[in-house]
């Protein structure tokens, strides 16, 4: 009778603490541990851990663990995954991850985008070429158009170079950030571009007056092409957006080959700018050898056919 002044005390109760807890000192009952217990600090959260057990710290998020485990600081981290969290792609990733640079995205998109533009470009070429209005002396008329024919084919052939060009760098990509991007686009410009310079071209030639400017300016397009292209290669080289199929064979060839576009348009631009007809043979003669396969790049694929034979 002298405890129930302070109330009743059931077998193993700690009276105020609740069912199953003892005394101030004494030791307490499962369920009911201290803040620094496992399922401890109750009142703030029920089942919660001490800050530093697993499952602590409810009262920031519910099932989160401490920073320093698993699942650990979920108020900056959701499942769509943060910097490290599950669900995001790090930086070889097939989705890529952020950088300083913004997003890493899978590059197919840019790829079918700029296959759309080349695709409207190339096909523009055509219209240039205007037919005879008066088909009196048609044969001599349509045979006076031979400038726009040349330039027609060479152009033509130089803009399919850059859309297989395209195709073996983007092939080679995995991911591409917002300067990727931005280079890209400003090349699909260029392209955008060619159908007009290679119009001044024909006319140039046709009429016989500012053939000197017109192949300058139908090179200088061409030639800041191959700039681009060679700024995106290092890029991706230097930031590794790089497959890993890719050897280090293959991206040095690849890497030759868009220096050797450059050095090669601007000496036919050069050239065209004092002998405009030797300036378009220079950049013409560009065509068959660009379309030759790159060495390097494929020394991969040989060996695994090697190796497939032997098996």
């Amino acid at each position: 009778m002298g405890e129930a002044a302070h109330g009743a005390r059931g077998p193993g109760s700690g009276g105020a603490r609740g069912s199953g807890a003892d005394g101030p000192e004494g030791p307490r009952g499962p369920g009911a541990g201290g803040p620094d217990a496992p399922g401890g600090e109750g009142r703030h959260g029920s089942r919660t851990d001490g800050p530093d057990q697993p499952g602590g710290d409810r009262q920031h998020g519910l099932g989160a663990d401490g920073p320093d485990e698993p699942g650990g600081d979920r108020q900056h981290r959701t499942a769509a995954g943060g910097p490290d969290g599950p669900g995001a792609d790090g930086p070889d990733g097939p989705g890529g991850g952020a950088t300083s640079f913004g997003v890493e995205r899978d590059p197919a998109r840019v790829v079918a985008f700029s296959d759309g533009v080349i695709a409207i470009a190339i096909t523009l070429l055509v219209l240039e070429i205007h037919p005879p209005r008066d088909t009196s002396h048609l044969l001599h008329d349509l045979v006076a158009l031979w400038p726009s024919y040349l330039v027609y084919v060479v152009t033509f052939m130089l803009i399919g170079q850059v859309w297989v060009n395209h195709h073996i760098m983007f092939d080679h990509v995995r991911s591409a950030d917002r300067v990727v991007l931005f280079f890209n686009t400003v090349l699909l410009m260029d392209v955008a571009f060619l159908p007009f310079a290679a119009s001044v071209l024909a006319e140039a030639f046709r009429d016989g007056h500012g053939q000197r400017t017109a192949v300058v300016l139908h090179g200088v397009a061409f030639a800041f092409l191959a700039v681009l292209f060679n700024v995106i290669w290092w890029h991706v080289r230097r930031r590794r957006l790089l497959a890993a199929s890719l050897e280090p064979a293959g991206v040095a060839a690849i890497g030759r080959r868009f220096r050797l576009a450059v050095a090669w348009l601007a000496t036919g631009t050069l050239i065209g700018g004092v002998l405009p007809v030797l300036g378009v043979a220079v950049i013409a003669a560009f065509i068959p050898y660009y379309w030759l396969p790159i060495a390097g790049e494929i020394a991969r694929v040989k060996r695994r056919r090697g190796r497939g034979n032997q098996t």
